[in-house]
């Protein structure tokens, strides 16, 4: 069974622009999830390896919005530890999202509590790291192909 890796933590052969028309259609070096949204918000992963996010309620605080592009990382995201592994979205289908960025420190996620993430996992909007990693004792977040 062929899986791809990921990321550069534990692939230094990662190459962030082998996805859609321009893949070579190898899978297990094709980069997946490199766009994901949900109802009017956006997370993307450069070529360089880095995510970006934007749109409703995206900003740390899980309320504002972000009406451009901003890096996720512990100067926009405060509460952000470790290096960025996977992001992804999810909603309920128009107002009520959620988002999730796992790291090599954990889980954390942002927005309304519950629409991905249990509400006992989180305790409020903010970006912040979830209480499912801390119950998960030799959890390797880096083993983490797809979300």
């Amino acid at each position: 069974m062929k899986a791809q890796c990921g990321f550069q933590a534990t692939c230094s052969n990662t190459n962030y622009l082998n996805f859609g028309m321009g893949s070579n259609g190898d899978a297990a070096t094709i980069e997946y999830d490199n766009f994901v949204s949900m109802f009017h918000s956006t997370v993307v992963r450069t070529a360089y390896g880095s995510y970006e996010t934007w749109g409703q309620k995206m900003a740390n605080n899980g309320v504002d919005h972000l009406l451009s592009p901003t890096e996720i990382n512990n100067t926009n995201f405060p509460n952000l530890t470790g290096t960025i592994l996977k992001a992804h979205l999810g909603s309920d289908f128009v107002t009520i999202g959620q988002g999730i960025v796992l790291t090599t420190t954990g889980l954390f996620a942002w927005s309304d509590p519950g629409a991905i993430l249990h509400t006992s996992l989180t305790s409020s909007a903010v970006f912040q790291n979830s209480l499912l990693m801390v119950n998960l004792m030799d959890f390797q977040p880096e083993l983490i192909r797809w979300m």
